[in-house]
């Protein structure tokens, strides 16, 4: 039987992931050691303190709220990758990425 992954665990790893991180290079970031982001993005630690969650969501340019969301929003995830493209100076492709969440987040269903 398959087991599912923490919101949590997903969430890291997606937007590790999106920004082309590596788990060491998050930890750095984030001031933690990449085993403890393994043992996070594992599940194996289901419910980090809340200082870890906000040096995660620090390191990966986007909120604890995103990291909490049940659904991480792609939106959350093209909004991220819009900032790294400003942060490099790439204005269009960051406009790009701005459309696409905006498109994305009228699809959403109320909540």
């Amino acid at each position: 039987m398959e087991r599912t992954l923490p919101v949590v665990a997903r969430n890291v790893r997606r937007f590790r992931e999106a920004k082309g991180l590596s788990q060491a290079a998050l930890g750095r970031a984030a001031g933690i050691a990449a085993a403890h982001v393994s043992m996070i993005e594992s599940g194996r630690r289901a419910d980090p303190q809340g200082s870890i969650l906000q040096a995660l969501a620090r390191a990966l340019g986007v909120t604890v709220d995103a990291l909490l969301q049940e659904r991480p929003a792609e939106v959350s995830v093209m909004e991220a990758v819009a900032t790294m493209d400003e942060e490099r100076g790439d204005q269009e492709a960051a406009k790009v990425a701005r459309r696409a969440a905006k498109a994305v987040r009228r699809e959403e269903p109320a909540e």
